[in-house]
């Protein structure tokens, strides 16, 4: 789940602007791809609907999905007994950089004990875009 304002303000911002040029040089566009759990956003579309000032984040973020085109996996509603298949992947990939680890994209997660790694590694990076990939044609369309 992406629910961090800042996060959502600025991947918006790097998908409107496209193309821009950067000292008469044309920097290379922003990719942003990916696959969330759909159910689980449902729920928060949810609360930030009872918040006036995170309304905002409801329809920002429906719009990165669309222009990004990025997968949402239905997952079963949470029972205490049911079956528990939510999306728990918590993977960044900038260029040759992996970003993972427990820390989720939300400003709580500044109170919590969680992990973040930064890996530099091209060979993990393709293999994360690989399970990326993989993940996105087996919960797509």
């Amino acid at each position: 789940m992406i629910n961090s304002g800042t996060l959502i303000a600025e991947l918006g911002n790097l998908l409107r602007a496209g193309r821009a040029s950067l000292a008469g040089a044309e920097r290379r566009r922003v990719v942003v791809d990916g696959i969330y759990d759909r159910t689980q956003m449902a729920q928060v579309y949810v609360q930030w609907q009872e918040v006036p000032q995170n309304r905002w984040k409801i329809g920002a973020l429906k719009d990165i999905i669309a222009r990004a085109g990025l997968v949402g996996k239905n997952s079963t509603p949470y029972t205490p007994t049911g079956q528990h298949d939510f999306m728990h992947n918590k993977v960044l990939l900038i260029d040759d950089s992996v970003i993972t680890g427990s820390y989720n994209l939300s400003r709580s997660a500044q109170f919590n004990s969680e992990n973040i790694l930064f890996i530099e590694s091209a060979p993990l990076a393709e293999a994360y875009s690989v399970y990326i990939d993989h993940l996105k044609q087996k919960y797509g369309p």
